[in-house]
């Protein structure tokens, strides 16, 4: 029986086009939710607000994203 895991599982499913919309809808959104205080914020009130904006996203994004310790099959090699 072959072995079914793959070694790069995690890079491959983030760098699918499913992973990828999603997150680019969800840094859309977080930026939609701080557009208009991003709008009316100054110099380094604007910094203060992108660093909010990166803090929420990585922190969403740790949610969507599977472990460090996940494994990950192939479905192809899993035939006998």
């Amino acid at each position: 029986m072959k072995n079914a895991l793959i070694a790069d599982g995690k890079e491959r499913m983030l760098a699918s086009d499913a992973a990828q919309s999603r997150l680019r809808d969800l840094h859309a959104a977080i930026r939609a939710k701080h557009a208009e205080d991003l709008e009316q914020a100054g110099f380094f009130r604007s910094i203060l607000i992108r660093r909010r904006i990166k803090v929420e996203f990585q922190n969403e994004r740790r949610k969507i994203e599977p472990s460090k310790y996940s494994l990950y099959g192939n479905a192809v090699n899993t035939k006998q």
